[in-house]
């Protein structure tokens, strides 16, 4: 299972969670956008022992990619890009570039 490992205050309660994970894809080939819902735990271990995910965020990203493309690996790469220059953020959504720089790795998780 490959996941973003970026250190991030959870905005509910202050914890410091640094494994995130897709948990859910929506392509609309039609519109040219991909819905992403992204759970966050507190870290590789939790999450390998079968803990709760502390919270759910999710993102919408424009221009969907080919019918071709691995729309998992796909999504998790543009997750982590950088913030463009100028961007100017909206403080009553979420930052669509929270896990900028972050760093994709895999992991293998036993089944429930």
């Amino acid at each position: 299972m490959k996941y973003i490992e970026k250190k991030l205050e959870d905005a509910q309660t202050g914890a410091i969670v640094d494994y995130h994970e897709i948990v859910n894809i929506g392509v609309d080939y039609i519109n040219n956008s991909v819905s992403v819902t992204i759970a966050s735990y507190v870290s590789s271990n939790g999450r390998e022992n079968n803990k709760n995910p502390l919270s759910y965020n999710s993102f919408y990203l424009d221009e969907a990619p080919g019918r071709e493309v691995n729309i998992h690996d796909w999504a998790l790469s543009q997750l982590i890009i950088n913030e463009p220059e100028g961007f100017v953020r909206d403080d009553n959504a979420i930052n669509p570039y929270l896990f900028a720089g972050g760093k994709i790795k895999e992991i293998e998780l036993l089944p429930k």
